[in-house]
């Protein structure tokens, strides 16, 4: 099938042609205005179904938009649902203990021990625990572990702290 353009540079040579022969048709000419109708012709039909092409697949493209939306849904709901049990574990068991592990359908809840290192503001850290090409940047790592040895650093301590771990089970056979 030809290009629009090549129908319209057709069309202007049957123009051409009609002026030439003083507005007369000739056999010539109505052969050739007979062919263009039928590369219109052709061309429309080929656009027509290009469109609905394009509607079928604009409806395809709203369907997988509407399920993504139903899942969001799902999923902030589920969200929701695990933060509500979560909470409310907690509310039940105000006085945790480390080692505490609260399991339900969907939801696990633990109570670690862990530790931080608290550095007091403006507490005077020595050159020892500061990367050596910059002297600026505080090797927290190394001063964790050293503090926790039981090296004594003036200004610094570990603080014994419970962290709260909720840990969501996934769904058996989603797509995913």
């Amino acid at each position: 099938m030809p290009a629009t353009y090549e129908i319209i540079i057709h069309m202007q040579d049957i123009l051409a042609d009609l002026e030439a022969s003083g507005g007369e048709v000739t056999p010539e000419i109505e052969a050739a205005t007979a062919e263009n109708k039928r590369l219109i012709k052709a061309k429309t039909r080929g656009i027509w179904r290009r469109v609905e092409m394009l509607k079928a697949e604009i409806g395809i493209q709203k369907d997988i938009i509407a399920q993504h939306k139903a899942e969001i849904e799902r999923l902030g709901g589920e969200i929701e649902d695990m933060h509500s049990k979560q909470m409310q574990l907690c509310e039940a068991h105000h006085e945790l203990h480390v080692g505490t592990k609260i399991k339900t359908e969907g939801l696990t809840v633990s109570v670690t021990h862990r530790s931080k290192l608290v550095i007091e503001d403006g507490a005077p850290i020595p050159d020892r625990f500061y990367f050596e090409e910059t002297k600026s940047k505080l090797d927290r790592a190394l001063l964790t572990n050293e503090v926790k040895a039981g090296v004594e650093v003036e200004g610094c301590t570990m603080q014994a702290t419970k962290a709260i771990t909720t840990r969501a089970k996934r769904a058996k056979g989603g797509d995913e």
